[in-house]
């Protein structure tokens, strides 16, 4: 019997072409490239022991940033759907590279005209 993942997705995901980063905050701020991204959410890489900076007393712990060289998206808020380690490729050392998919949430009509405009500056 195989195991098969099945897409939840409402929105289409869309590969990124140009660099486009994602900062996200739990105590600390964390930031790394985007993978994959849409109007339903995202997908990025980041290294968890590579912490910026405290961001406590900011508005949401759960929002998330975009950026790229053309635009800055602030606060969107979302919820994690999945989180989990890559491997190393190092046997018995745990990967500091980690891979965060995130679901946008409660979005109002600024945010979403944001982030398609953010979309039509970083996606294939």
């Amino acid at each position: 019997m195989t195991s098969q993942t099945i897409d939840r997705r409402k929105n289409k995901r869309y590969n990124v072409i140009k660099s486009a980063y994602a900062a996200f905050c739990d105590g600390s701020r964390y930031k790394g490239e985007i993978v994959d991204i849409g109007m339903g959410g995202l997908c990025f890489d980041y290294k968890k022991d590579h912490k910026e900076n405290s961001c406590t007393g900011e508005n949401n712990p759960d929002s998330i940033f975009l950026r790229n060289h053309d635009c800055v998206v602030e606060n969107l808020n979302s919820r994690t759907v999945r989180d989990y380690g890559l491997e190393s490729g190092i046997t018995g050392k745990p990967a500091s590279l980690r891979r965060k998919h995130l679901q946008f949430v409660d979005l109002n009509i600024q945010q979403l005209f944001d982030l398609q405009y953010f979309l039509q500056n970083v996606v294939v």
